[in-house]
């Protein structure tokens, strides 16, 4: 008798094993859905799948599924970074503007990767942050806000008052920072920093004398204002820096009358703009096509908007498809403009003063160069993990 009850009971377990699993696997989704899942969550909220099951965690931790997750997602992951005397902000676009003013309470705060207050923010890319510290030494940093990774770029030769930029060369699926220093005579020492080989490349280049801001990066170039080296006096074209064939040429501006004072260069919805103050007003022009001098256009005149006389130190944002444009204007002054309506809404937190530091692209990117990166991006635009 206890024979057979064993028999039983263990015919009746490898059954119900067998159904559950049966069962189980029906539920479970192909793969390839799964893969489409997850390469669309936010970037934030992809490291607490891992858990969930072994399958899950082998997509996660693919060398490829980084910039896969970035290409899906980049147009939805847009944040600002803005920053207040103590902390950092991120917070979305859409979240931005659609408020009259942001409460402080409801805002994610991070702490600085630097506790330095000669920290300086020169830009972004790919959601990949360029920080300038320690003001006598200039050391180099990059920063993810998003995955927190932080890493410190070896020093090459110490440059007093350089220009810098960063941006991404695609045809070699490498980010560069690019830093320059002019000295007395014509020559121009330039240091050329590669991300995937992490060494410097340092040369010497006969190039115009430009401005000291940032460089503005369009089309894997980086733009500055080309000034007159005696007279101070801002010229009618920009300097570009191309970081494919690390050299630089120039791209010039339209044939307009402009007062070259307050002249500046940006980027607005990836085309290239430069604008100017004419009194109380400010003027803004976008290459519609770049390289092209006649695709130079008129953008819109902030005297058609209601926002008194405060645009003389403009910088310009964000573009939406609908026609609007936010641009921030001397001392963290913030205004969310409709070029359609032709109305000025002005943005900010609530009784808290910030200004914007860059505009960047949540991603889990590493600084850890992929191979697979660049092959992956150029295929087809359906996803296949290859798992």
């Amino acid at each position: 008798m206890p024979r057979y009850g064993k028999v039983y009971v263990r015919r009746s377990k490898r059954r119900y094993g067998q159904i559950y699993r049966r069962r189980e696997s029906d539920n479970v989704p192909p793969s390839e859905i799964i893969s489409e899942i997850l390469l669309r969550l936010p970037a934030k909220s992809v490291g607490r799948f891992k858990c969930v099951c072994k399958l899950w965690r082998d997509f996660i931790s693919d060398p490829s599924f980084p910039a896969l997750h970035f290409k899906l997602t980049k147009e939805n992951n847009q944040k600002l970074m803005l920053s207040t005397s103590d902390w950092l902000l991120p917070i979305s676009f859409d979240k931005y503007v659609q408020n009259e003013m942001c409460e402080w309470d409801q805002l994610v705060k991070i702490k600085r990767p630097v506790n330095d207050k000669s920290t300086e923010i020169i830009g972004s890319c790919d959601g990949l942050i360029l920080i300038i510290f320690n003001f006598n030494d200039r050391v180099i940093s990059l920063w993810n806000p998003t995955t927190r990774d932080f890493k410190i770029i070896q020093k090459a030769y110490i440059l007093k008052y350089p220009r810098y930029g960063f941006g991404y060369d695609e045809s070699t699926n490498d980010y560069k920072v690019v830093s320059f220093q002019f000295y007395t005579g014509a020559d121009c020492r330039v240091c050329v920093y590669s991300l995937r080989n992490n060494s410097w490349r340092t040369f010497e280049r006969d190039i115009p004398f430009v401005h000291q801001l940032p460089g503005i990066l369009v089309n894997g170039n980086l733009h500055w204002i080309i000034r007159d080296r005696e007279y101070f006096d801002l010229g009618k074209t920009l300097l570009c820096f191309d970081l494919k064939d690390e050299e630089f040429r120039v791209v010039s501006l339209p044939e307009v009358k402009f007062d070259r004072s307050s002249l500046k260069v940006d980027a607005l919805g990836g085309l290239l703009c430069f604008h100017w103050c004419c009194g109380s007003n400010t003027h803004v022009w976008q290459m519609k096509e770049y390289g092209v001098k006649k695709s130079w256009t008129k953008l819109f005149s902030t005297k058609e908007f209601p926002v008194g006389n405060t645009f003389y130190h403009v910088k310009l944002w964000h573009a939406t498809k609908d026609g609007k444009i936010l641009i921030e204007v001397y001392k963290g002054q913030i205004y969310l403009i409709d070029t359609i309506h032709k109305t000025a809404k002005r943005c900010g937190i609530r009784d808290v003063d910030s200004v914007i530091e860059t505009l960047y692209v949540e991603n889990l990117l590493s600084f850890k160069p992929r191979s697979r990166w660049k092959k992956q991006l150029e295929g087809n635009n359906k996803v296949n993990m290859g798992i």
